[in-house]
Order: C-alpha cells, then sequence, then structure tokens
C-alpha cells in the first residue's frame, strides 16, 4: 500500500492511530433527504466545512472564496453522474504523493504556518488523484465542466503558459495516521 502525507491545518492527527468519518446527526431541515442519505456511514471534516458548514473551519479554508461551496458541489455531481466508482471528496481528506508536495502545499497554502506538522497517510482503499488547480470558477461554464471531468479522470491540461499541475491525492477515510513525517 502507499504512503501519502498530509498537511494537518485542524489538529486532528494523532501518530498510529486510526482517522474515520464523524457520525453526525443532520439536520434533515437544512438539507434535502437525497443529500443526508449520502452520509449515512459519516462524514469528513472536509465535508463538514463544505457540505454542512457547521464549522468555523468554513470561514478559515473557504478564505473568503465564495464559489469554494459551489465547486465542492459540482465536483460532487460530476462524480456521481460520471465517475461513481471514485470517492466521495465529502467522505475523504486529501494529501500529496511525497512529503515535498506536502510542504509546497503548507507554504502555498498557510505560508505564515510553516511549522504546520505533515503525517504519513496509509489508505485502506483506493485513492483518486486530481489536479487542485483545475479547481477554479474564475471561468465559463462550459469550461468548469471541462475542468471538473479533467480533475476526475486523472488528467491535467494547461490553463495557461508554463503552467503546472498540483496534483492532490483524494483519500476515502478511514485511514491510519503513520508517524509525523515534518
Amino acid at each position: 500500500m502507499s504512503i501519502y502525507y498530509a498537511v494537518d491545518r485542524r489538529g486532528l492527527f494523532k501518530p498510529d492511530s486510526r482517522f474515520d468519518l464523524s457520525v453526525l446527526p443532520i439536520d434533515t431541515s437544512r438539507i434535502t433527504p437525497h443529500a443526508a442519505t449520502q452520509f449515512n456511514s459519516g462524514i469528513s471534516p472536509h465535508g463538514i466545512t463544505y457540505f454542512i458548514g457547521d464549522s468555523i473551519d468554513y470561514h478559515v479554508h473557504n478564505r473568503g472564496n465564495q464559489p469554494a461551496s459551489a465547486i465542492e458541489y459540482a465536483l460532487e455531481l460530476v462524480r456521481q453522474a460520471h465517475y461513481p466508482e471514485k470517492p466521495s471528496r465529502f467522505q475523504s481528506m486529501f494529501g500529496c504523493e511525497t512529503l515535498d508536495g506536502a510542504k509546497h502545499f503548507r507554504g502555498q497554502y498557510d505560508p505564515y504556518k510553516i511549522s504546520t506538522p505533515i503525517y504519513e497517510i496509509i489508505p485502506n482503499e483506493k485513492v483518486h488523484r486530481g489536479d487542485m488547480n483545475l479547481l477554479s470558477a474564475k471561468c465559463p461554464i462550459s469550461e468548469l465542466d471541462r475542468r471538473l471531468r479533467t480533475y476526475w479522470s486523472e488528467c491535467s491540461y494547461p490553463l495557461h503558459s508554463n503552467y503546472e499541475p498540483f496534483w492532490e491525492i483524494v483519500i476515502p477515510l478511514p485511514v491510519n495516521i503513520g508517524a509525523r513525517a515534518a
């Protein structure tokens, strides 16, 4: 089994432990019954942040990017319709293939928190590799559709000259947390 690396921005990981889905009582008055049934087996912290929005983390991790929730939902709808074998981002965590990739992510998204811990992550199921840089709504809807489908197909394409994909690994929960790597 492969080992991936995740930045612990929320301070939730413990070395040599299991990290699992949260089973929450979901207020179905706030979401559709169909949406509530998606989380019968639980939801990840990412799902709580973006799908339910009951978390202070929504404001921290969303960083004022108002389309972020809409992109997450569009990604989930495209996944369900065309890539149902892929893991739901709302029931997964995210990592990088290499420690250097995780350090780059940590520095890019939390430049003032370069001491944020990075842990080894050992998945229990098949993961998905997608170009995180494609996940922007600063484009026409036809282009957004192309980006979302490309993301789920584990491919990429240049959005501009000198374009470099940033490959994130979508890791379905539960996972095993290994040692602190940085």
